[in-house]
Formats: C-alpha cells, structure tokens, sequence
C-alpha cells in the first residue's frame, strides 16, 4: 500500500481523508488489541496533514461543496452509467 501511495503522489495525486474514513479507522483504531496508541498518533499526524493543506493532502473544507444538493444530484445521475 505504501508503495501505491508514494507512486500516486510522485504522480501528483491529491489525496482526500473523508470524515468517514476518519471516524472508522478510529474505531477501528479503538478496538485493536496492540499498539492503540501508537496506530492513533499515526492517524492524528495524517489529520494533521490534511487540514494543514500538507501536500499531497486535500483539506476537509474542500470537501463540503461536493455534499450539496446539487453536487450530489449530478452524482446519482451519473452513479448508474459508472456500472
């Protein structure tokens, strides 16, 4: 996996961290057996990146425009031709 990520971001990719994804990689984080509270500041550092606009990292504000009504009209729109 990390190798992907390094090969998308010499590509120029920009990565995005949906709230979603946030919020089940720390429950995820909070259920794990070992190592809790290290796999938490690895998550809390790529936070940290992301609203710091760190590059390759998008921040989460950019994210809203594409939850608006009309953002998400045009997905399901075009949702079921992606099938």
């Amino acid at each position: 996996m990390n190798e992907l990520l390094t090969e998308e971001e010499k590509r120029g990719a920009t990565f995005v961290l949906p709230l979603a994804t946030i919020i089940e990689t720390g429950n995820h984080i909070a259920q794990a057996a070992k190592e809790r509270y290290e796999c938490a500041k690895k998550l809390v550092h790529i936070i940290q990146k992301a609203l710091d606009k760190e590059s390759p990292w998008a921040q989460f504000s950019e994210q809203a425009e594409l939850w608006t009504a009309d953002e998400l009209h045009k997905l399901i729109s075009e949702w079921p031709k992606q099938a």
